[in-house]
């Protein structure tokens, strides 16, 4: 049985020195908690706090964005320095699925794993895979209790991912979130649509979340959901909201607050017809609602298959939001779209002013990067030669940042790239705006004088 060390890679936009993005692994923890479970041997480092230190001949890490692409060929380079050719390296995350196994041999080269596929971690590191429990099934304490008081205590001050639930009936063009799940056994693949972790284990992982954070002095969690769609399954959303409701019970003066994203089609449904759900997850702690608007034209919506949007649902979700609830509704507003034009986009900035001037909301301006791995864009055969200079030029990923600022990569024609930047500048401005604005550090545009200045602008710009 081979140990594994889990390493959370350094943030793309961290200071050279001192500590980077601090953000609880959970998703590093859901992988250890499932290998501890099948009698496997894990240490979990996190480079946005201490140095790593490359201990085991089999390193893992989770590359959460295409930026992260550069990160993790690093990190390589960084393994092979500390222990040699023989060192074996394994990927995982959204992105690595998003790439073909040629493409994923072309970036990271050899002794480099898709740590995404179960029977490569089984000849790796020598486990059963019928001994690992589903994602959903496993707990995550037994992870937790690797991390130190002092790094633990760190990422419960701040806000953190809770793992809830995942996948998303929609399948929205942009986004690079799993939409087929191809059984590790039995080969079945099944259409994704939002599974729910068992609700007694998150109940005990909260728990014991709770009493280790109180013994470190820590009385209040910010908690980011992980649902993709807050409102789909408003039954278990419910059963989670009750969960939450007792432990604040049992511990008083404990304090909650909860985030997460939802569509405004899911709220207005579950608004009309199981309204409890909302006013449940309210009274636990629910403090804003992130809603994916997206674009504000029904010819945007319908090519980047978001058709589930309608105007009138956009302008009633935020407005019910403040209204009935008297929590905070934010915009998620990504602009420039294939199918985008300069009055669509206007539109789009003037529905983020009008929400933010009206009913205080957080405006959370992106900019669309329509061909990214695992969307349909990067897996289109006519876009080839476009993927060719991603593999060609890693540093090019930068770029997709969904905060960073169009480029020739991203947006070809240089008129409507003004017009993007432009709007999405003034989104910036807006009072109470939470998006960074990320300079491109690579495209075949920029030289290497601007580069290093956009390096040096971007330093800290953590999303959260």
């Amino acid at each position: 049985m081979e140990k594994i060390t889990l390493i959370q890679p350094r943030h793309s936009l961290a200071p050279e020195e001192g500590k980077g993005h601090i953000y609880l692994p959970s998703s590093h923890a859901t992988v250890a908690g499932r290998i501890l479970a099948a009698g496997g041997d894990v240490e979990m480092q996190d480079a946005n706090l201490h140095k790593p230190n490359f201990n085991n001949q089999i390193i893992g890490a989770n590359v959460v964005g295409a930026p992260y692409i550069p990160i993790a060929i690093e990190l390589k380079r960084q393994i092979i320095k500390a222990l040699g050719s023989e060192a074996k390296l394994i990927l995982g995350g959204q992105v690595i699925n998003g790439l073909k196994e040629t493409e994923f041999d072309k970036l990271f080269g050899a002794n480099v794993f898709n740590g995404n596929n179960e029977n490569t971690l089984k000849k790796l590191l020598g486990i059963e895979l019928r001994a690992m429990p589903a994602h959903e099934e496993t707990s995550l304490i037994p992870a937790y209790e690797k991390i130190s008081d002092e790094d633990f205590k760190e990422y419960m001050e701040h806000e953190f991912c809770f793992y809830l639930s995942q996948g998303c009936k929609y399948g929205c063009e942009f986004c690079a979130a799993n939409r087929t799940f191809r059984d590790p056994i039995t080969g079945e693949v099944s259409k994704v649509t939002e599974k729910y972790r068992n609700l007694s284990i998150v109940e005990d992982e909260l728990k014991y979340m709770v009493e280790r954070a109180k013994k470190l002095g820590v009385n209040t969690f910010d908690i980011y959901l992980s649902n993709l769609d807050t409102f789909q399954t408003p039954q278990k959303l419910k059963q989670f909201a009750k969960i939450v409701q007792n432990i604040k019970k049992d511990n008083p003066g404990f304090i909650f607050k909860l985030r997460g994203l939802s569509t405004t089609a899911e709220f207005m449904k579950t608004y009309r017809e199981d309204k409890e759900a909302i006013t449940a997850m309210v009274d636990a702690g629910l403090w804003s609602i992130g809603f994916g608007v997206d674009g504000f034209a029904p010819k945007v919506w319908k090519k980047i298959k978001k058709g589930h949007n309608k105007i009138n649902d956009c302008y009633d979700a935020i407005r019910l939001t403040r209204q009935d609830f008297n929590i905070t509704p934010e915009i998620f507003m990504v602009i420039g779209h294939d199918e985008d034009t300069p009055k669509t986009i206007q539109e789009g900035v003037e529905f983020v002013m009008d929400m933010a001037e009206c009913y205080g909301a957080t405006p959370r301006p992106y900019i669309a990067k329509s061909i990214v791995p695992g969307n349909n864009g990067w897996a289109d055969p006519k876009n080839k030669k476009y993927v060719e200079q991603f593999l060609q030029h890693p540093e090019y990923f930068q770029a997709l940042e969904y905060s960073a600022l169009p480029t020739s990569l991203t947006h070809s024609d240089p008129k409507m790239r003004a017009h993007i930047e432009k709007a999405f500048m003034r989104m910036t401005n807006i009072q109470g705006n939470t998006s960074n604005i990320i300079y491109p550090e690579a495209a075949p545009e920029i030289d290497a004088r601007t580069a290093e200045i956009h390096r040096k602008l971007n330093i800290g710009k953590f999303d959260r």
